[in-house]
């Protein structure tokens, strides 16, 4: 037993948002030199030294315990969702209104009536027995001795005994909870039948992969899509360069699997935080931020195809995981692009994408990630940091799809087994600091050597430890 699981480095509402820019996107971006978490910077909450070395289990995801909204809780979810008050109306646009509680509960119900749902959502804990149980254990504690009360040391021993197991635990996916079902729900406009459905495949979907996604060569090579580092509010932040992008040079089916392990990664992220003990108060949601860099592009850059496909995927897969969308540089024919997709798009998406010319380009990064910008950006975004690499030039898996992507994979077990000759990939990939973070390119390929992507098995343990 190796131990418990690595933490990975850390919204809003609308993931169709993603796939309204991401439209503009088929192969683009890659990740720099320094591409340290945010909050590492700010906080070095997401040193991973802390963390012990964890057993691989293939390509599942860090277990996370369920939450569940409970009274308190409602308004701030209802304000997450884009509502004005926890009366929905259900479906979006009807007469009828519906407390959001209630809505959420018929989803939970709905899929535990399903045998095959049964086994892969958690039961829903009685409000109504946990008080009870705590009033009873409350009355046991005052009736007992003291001598006979636990022992701070004891208990803490206890405590972190079960923490570890419980962190040494993978599942297949995030946990269908109140916060997932809410995501599921607003993707469906609040039809809890349309919801339900769109679970369900979610479920069978996952059941058939075994767990999460793992990029393509073609995905990598492109080096389209990065992964870097976290905003302010822990929200991993994903990086399209819209003028490396040609339609056509990856098949839209390698295209859908390289959009859905990066996706992944997202969600691995924040799962292996949460597992850890963080609360992401900020990313309650698990969602990420995009960038479309539209510098320099074109309409030969443009695919409604994958538009459309990103679409599907974000009601049907990833139901609202876009927290916010920021297209930086946006010329004319960007913006005529938009004109085409907008319609697509849900209006409260439409107001999660702001366009930012190039002037304001620095200040609204600056903004958006906080104390130690000026170390993660490059200079094409107002920081210090060196810039990024050209696709022709990216290397490694850092290079191709960013230090947070790149070390999620690992964690996950979806990265490419061959990087530079080392085996990487699992749960017991760890990095020994946050400083790894900031030198991807010390890891090089030899010369002529392809990298070819493969998934770690859940055996994955008995091989021969990661050497630097």
């Amino acid at each position: 037993a190796r131990g418990a699981v690595e933490g990975a480095a850390a919204g809003a509402v609308a993931l169709p948002a993603l796939l309204a820019a991401l439209a503009l996107l088929r192969q683009g971006s890659r990740p720099g030199k320094r591409e340290v978490d945010a909050a590492d910077v700010s906080s070095g909450k997401d040193d991973d030294s802390d963390l012990p070395g964890t057993r691989p289990c293939g390509k599942s995801f860090p277990l996370s315990a369920p939450r569940w909204v409970s009274g308190q809780d409602l308004p701030k979810l209802a304000s997450l969702l884009g509502l004005d008050s926890c009366q929905v109306a259900a479906p979006m646009g009807s007469a009828t209104r519906r407390p959001l509680d209630e809505l959420l509960r018929a989803v939970h119900d709905a899929l535990m009536e399903d045998d095959l749902c049964r086994e892969s959502v958690p039961s829903r804990p009685d409000p109504r027995s946990c008080g009870d149980a705590a009033d009873a254990g409350s009355a046991a504690r005052a009736q007992a001795p003291h001598w006979a009360a636990p022992r701070p040391q004891a208990q803490a021993k206890v405590q972190a005994k079960a923490q570890a197991k419980a962190q040494a635990q993978t599942q297949a996916h995030e946990p269908i909870d109140d916060y997932a079902a809410a995501r599921f729900l607003l993707a469906a406009k609040f039809d809890v039948g349309r919801a339900v459905r769109n679970v369900k495949d979610y479920l069978m979907w996952r059941r058939e992969h075994g767990g999460s996604i793992q990029a393509p060569t073609a995905w990598l090579g492109a080096a389209a899509v990065v992964m870097p580092f976290v905003d302010r509010l822990g929200r991993p932040v994903v990086i399209l360069r819209v003028r490396h992008i040609f339609p056509g040079a990856v098949p839209i089916d390698l295209f859908e699997q390289g959009f859905c392990a990066t996706l992944d990664a997202v969600i691995g992220h924040t799962l292996a935080r949460r597992s850890r003990g963080d609360a992401l108060e900020g990313n309650l949601l698990d969602q990420y931020v995009c960038w479309i860099d539209a510098s320099g592009s074109s309409r030969k850059n443009f695919s409604i195809e994958a538009v459309k496909m990103m679409q599907r995927m974000a009601t049907t897969r990833y139901a609202e995981r876009v927290g916010k969308m920021y297209i930086l540089s946006p010329n004319m024919a960007v913006r005529t692009m938009f004109r085409m997709v907008r319609p697509m798009l849900l209006e409260r998406t439409q107001r999660n994408i702001q366009m930012v010319p190039a002037a304001e380009i620095p200040s609204v990064l600056r903004d958006l990630l906080g104390h130690g910008a000026d170390e993660l950006l490059p200079t094409e975004y107002g920081g210090r940091a060196p810039p990024w690499p050209e696709p022709a030039d990216a290397r490694t898996l850092e290079e191709k799809a960013g230090a947070l992507a790149a070390r999620t994979w690992r964690l996950l077990g979806t990265a490419p087994s061959s990087e530079g000759g080392e085996v990487r990939g699992g749960l017991g990939a760890s990095l020994s600091s946050a400083s790894d973070l900031g030198s991807p390119v010390q890891r090089r390929r030899p010369a002529g050597a392809v990298g070819t992507p493969t998934c770690m098995s859940c055996f994955a343990w008995f091989s021969r430890p990661m050497t630097r």
